[in-house]
């Protein structure tokens, strides 16, 4: 009987704990994928990425001498290339539901990063959009924004 109930212990805790570990491997390599391929598209527009930061649905990657900013998009595979000396300005805007303002961060419908040349948006970087991103991600994915924005500002 306590052969039995162990056996049936070990099957339910592997059970329970495989679909887990596979859901972190597969993960891990989906990053090491989209680190892979920022650096080739880095590599092929003659950047040197000095800093790179991968988020569920944005990799961003900076070339600090060249001062260009490279954003790939993995899901559509679309990447973008900011040369940041047109950038005068970057401002870190969020959209709330109703365009009313509070804050609370659960009212947040998007959080994006203007970069601004003049008094012109730029550019826009978006880091999390309702429905597309999971609603526990938003502060982090604010404090990453903030993150970029005091690089940006700092070129």
């Amino acid at each position: 009987m306590d052969t039995g109930s162990t056996l049936l212990g070990i099957g339910l805790l592997l059970l329970f704990i495989t679909p887990i570990g596979y859901l972190i491997y597969n993960q891990s390599m989906q990053e090491k994928k989209t680190a892979k391929q920022m650096r080739i598209t880095a590599a092929n527009v003659g950047m040197n990425l000095s800093q790179l930061d991968l988020l569920p649905l944005l990799a961003l990657g900076l070339d600090k001498t060249a001062e260009k900013l490279l954003v790939l998009t993995p899901e559509n595979k679309k990447t973008h290339l900011i040369d940041l000396h047109k950038v005068t300005s970057a401002e870190v805007v969020k959209k709330y539901h109703l365009n009313h303002t509070t804050t609370l961060l659960d009212d947040v419908e998007e959080i994006s990063l203007t970069l601004k040349n003049g008094k012109e948006p730029y550019e826009k970087v978006i880091f999390y959009r309702e429905g597309k991103n999971a609603v526990t991600e938003k502060e982090k994915l604010l404090q990453t924004a903030i993150k970029w924005q005091k690089i940006v500002s700092a070129k």
